[in-house]
């Protein structure tokens, strides 16, 4: 890691979750940004999450409530 990098650490979990909010705020609208470049930050950010959780999986309700109640039992 470069002195320029910050690496975040999250749980499966997390990232799920994590993930899920973003998607829905953003399609939703409620992630408001004020230039292109936090935009471009949050399809990043978004993208970088998609490729770790099994978004298209036939489980991902399923997984998804399992991974909220690991995130609120953990905090």
């Amino acid at each position: 890691m470069s002195k320029n990098e910050v690496v975040l650490n999250l749980s499966k979990a997390e990232a799920l979750v994590l993930f899920e909010w973003l998607a829905r705020s953003e399609n939703g609208g409620l992630l408001e940004t004020e230039c292109s470049a936090e935009q471009k930050l949050l399809w990043k950010v978004e993208g970088i999450l998609e490729e770790q959780v099994r978004v298209f999986a036939p489980d991902y309700r399923q997984m998804l409530g399992a991974a909220r109640e690991e995130v609120d039992l953990s905090s």
